[in-house]
């Protein structure tokens, strides 16, 4: 059975509750996701360029988060890729957090746990 998922309506499956946001991102559509079960919440982050509003609020619910981090900055400099793909990467519409966004992203109220 599938289930399609719309901006902030949940979709509860058993005591589970799952929520899409939207974020900014370089994507058609993009969302990230806050699970929930009982009264514990873990966010889903990926593609994460800028810290935006949505973003941040929905963080803040969090008790842990799970970031993608699947970057590194030497590998993407001397990487084979493209110059564009790489100025794609690390641009601010969804592919690089970096320490200023992750610091703006704390001071919104940080989970406990960062896995």
């Amino acid at each position: 059975m599938a289930k399609y998922f719309t901006s902030n309506q949940s979709i509860v499956i058993g005591n589970i509750t799952i929520t899409a946001f939207e974020k900014q991102h370089d994507a058609i559509d993009p969302h990230s996701f806050i699970i929930s079960h009982n009264e514990t919440t873990v966010g889903v982050f990926t593609d994460i360029g800028v810290a935006c509003n949505n973003l941040k609020t929905h963080f803040a619910k969090c008790h842990a988060a799970f970031l993608e981090a699947n970057y590194d900055d030497e590998m993407l400099e001397t990487g084979k890729y493209p110059l564009h793909l790489k100025n794609r990467i690390r641009g601010d519409q969804g592919h690089y957090l970096t320490n200023k966004h992750w610091n703006c992203l704390q001071r919104k109220k940080a989970p406990a746990y960062h896995i």
